[in-house]
């Protein structure tokens, strides 16, 4: 999930940031603008991202230096964060998703009985969509690193009696949105995009009016010295939203937007330390006592 996210030394683990703009509408003359100031705040939250999956996944380095007897230096991972993980899994999100209405009444004053059917098959698009599975990798984002997203678009390639919309789970490493700076904290515009082997960023920027397709927000700089602007946009920029709804919806595991096992990572590092440090010391006596390592006979 990138080099160097794993070294703990170089990031401080205190939620996710959220992402802020101060203007009041995103249009075409200022959508680069706002994306160019969002992406430096994305990109901390994605290097703390990266290492919180790279930690559950096991990647632990020990946060001590073996000095004494450093030929024997056994590294355990006693990984907690991973049992956390499924125990949160399995108990909260064990049973899949299903729509009900809680009474014969809403806001609305709609007839029940119509109601009724129409969450009867939103369940039934929902199971056409593997809704369950893409909840369970949701889940698994919301609990390691705190945030999750999800977007719901129309969907193009629409057959009889199927959903009308695709049901995507979106990695928060390449996933953000950008939120309005007032006391309604209403979201301004989702963002995802993908990276290729030679760097050019895709980006997917949607309102609730307008979808924006952009190549590269930044300039390059050549072995010369020379400034080179690399944006671009495809045939699709600048389209209209047929949803009138930003498509992204951002889910977060705490107010404070920090995964299951982030406040405990230093007891999990003190843990790893102990059962390390009790395999090296099994290890030092056995040669000791059986093959006589590091023991002189008296001599005469």
């Amino acid at each position: 999930y990138g080099g160097g996210a794993y070294e703990k030394e170089k990031i401080e683990l205190l939620g996710r940031r959220r992402i802020y703009t101060d203007v009041s509408e995103i249009t075409s003359d200022n959508v680069i603008s706002v994306l160019q100031e969002a992406i430096g705040i994305h990109e901390m939250n994605r290097g703390e991202i990266a290492y919180l999956l790279n930690y559950e996944k096991g990647l632990q380095p020990l946060k001590r230096e073996k000095k004494i007897r450093p030929d024997i230096d056994i590294n355990v991972c006693d990984n907690i964060a991973n049992q956390v993980v499924e125990f949160k899994l399995g108990y909260h999100w064990g049973n899949p998703k299903s729509f009900v209405q809680r009474g014969d009444r809403d806001l609305s004053s709609g007839n029940p009985d119509e109601d009724d059917d129409a969450i009867t098959l939103l369940n039934q698009m929902n199971e056409d969509e593997h809704a369950f599975a893409k909840d369970q990798e949701l889940a698994r984002y919301i609990e390691i690193c705190g945030i999750g997203f999800q977007m719901v678009d129309i969907k193009r390639d629409y057959e009889e009696g199927g959903s009308v919309f695709d049901l995507n789970t979106l990695n928060p490493m390449y996933t953000f949105i950008v939120y309005r700076n007032d006391i309604r904290e209403t979201p301004m515009m989702s963002v995802t995009y993908r990276q290729l082997k030679n760097g050019d960023r895709y980006f997917t920027c949607i309102t609730k009016d307008r979808r924006f397709e952009i190549k590269n927000i930044f300039e390059k700089v050549n072995d010369n010295g020379e400034r080179k602007s690399t944006w671009g946009s495809s045939q699709r920029n600048d389209e209209k939203n047929p949803l009138g709804e930003v498509p992204v919806v951002e889910y977060v595991r705490s107010y404070d937007r920090m995964g299951v096992f982030e406040r405990q990572i230093p007891d999990m590092d003190a843990l790893n330390i102990e059962v390390s440090d009790f395999a090296n010391c099994v290890a030092q006596n056995t040669q000791e006592i059986w093959w006589m390592n590091d023991a002189d006979f008296p001599t005469d």
